[in-house]
């Protein structure tokens, strides 16, 4: 196994699960403001532009530029150089963008009251304060799944309960998650790479699309809604075989795509508090299923719900 990546929400005990396991399993703990900060530096890019990209909806001027393609496409080639050095534990967002072929990826559940617990221990804050920053550092957490789920097919390996579950119970269920997975083909790191520069191309000429690469391979699938599918799919697949180490393309149309009749001058996103309720009610599912108790994964109480100050 190339990777195994913690992610959750705020105060779920996700980055301490981390620390555990790179410890119990002698690798490398990376965390996001580390790749950041390399990203930063390989690529050129502000810190500031890069953090915008992965924890905030970008702003309206924004979404016509595809700075966040280009940041994520960035980050992506560094997670290829970090898995080159060896196998490694990711805690945080950005470790989601490894394939699931390379990785295992564990999702960090947790009821109110742990996370309210875990905030007062961590930073010493208490009731609407805590509850307040719990809602703030969520709404990152929401629109970077939102992202994950519409663009890189994302889906975790495996979810953990770390209010309900043991140290010793989480560290064998990852374990048997490692054993179940099969492991990764032994160039699958340089797919990823291949990958990665395929959609930097892309995002820098104005056609961010999500890639996949497999023995020289690329897979590009559209995500924007476009007129004239057919020449669109040619001028993709053209750009992509510019790239070097890239022997065959194939374009094909993302889950939620439809081709427009009519061009539109703007696609309206949808507002925050509806991606918000949508994720928070996946979530709360999950909580149920894993840790076994009818109490949803946030109380309904008007001080804690996530998206009622939306």
């Amino acid at each position: 196994m190339k990777a195994i990546t913690f992610f959750g929400g705020a105060y779920s005990g996700a980055d301490q699960l981390a620390e555990k396991t790179a410890s119990t399993m002698g690798c490398r703990l990376i965390h996001d403001k580390y790749l950041i900060e390399k990203t930063s530096e390989t690529h050129k890019m502000k810190i500031s532009d890069i953090e915008k990209s992965i924890y905030a909806a970008p702003p309206f001027p924004e979404r016509f530029s595809y700075k966040k393609a280009r940041c994520i496409a960035a980050v992506k080639s560094v997670l290829a150089e970090e898995i080159r050095t060896g196998a490694a534990v990711f805690s945080g967002f950005l470790g989601e963008l490894i394939p699931h072929n390379m990785a295992l990826h564990v999702l960090v559940t947790s009821g109110s009251d742990h996370s309210l617990q875990q905030a007062f221990r961590e930073e010493g804050i208490a009731g609407d304060h805590a509850a307040e920053g719990i809602r703030h550092k969520n709404e990152a957490f929401y629109q970077w799944t939102h992202y994950l789920e519409e663009a890189e097919d994302w889906n975790p390996s495996t979810v953990v309960a770390s209010d309900r579950m043991a140290l010793s119970e989480v560290i064998e269920e990852i374990v048997r998650g490692i054993e179940e997975k099969k492991e990764a083909r032994t160039d699958a790191v340089e797919d990823f790479a291949l990958s990665a520069k395929i959609a930097s191309v892309m995002a820098e000429k104005g056609y961010p699309v999500t890639v996949s690469a497999q023995d020289g391979r690329a897979d590009l699938t559209i995500l924007n809604h476009v007129v004239m599918l057919s020449w669109h799919e040619k001028k993709l697949a053209a750009m992509a075989s510019a790239v070097s180490g890239v022997r065959e393309v194939r374009t094909r149309v993302g889950r939620h795509f439809y081709q427009n009749d009519i061009y539109r001058r703007c696609e309206f996103a949808l507002s925050s508090k509806s991606i918000f309720r949508s994720i928070e009610k996946q979530y709360e599912e999950i909580y149920r299923k894993v840790s076994g108790n009818p109490v949803p994964f946030i109380e309904k109480r008007d001080d804690l719900r996530l998206s009622s100050r939306l």
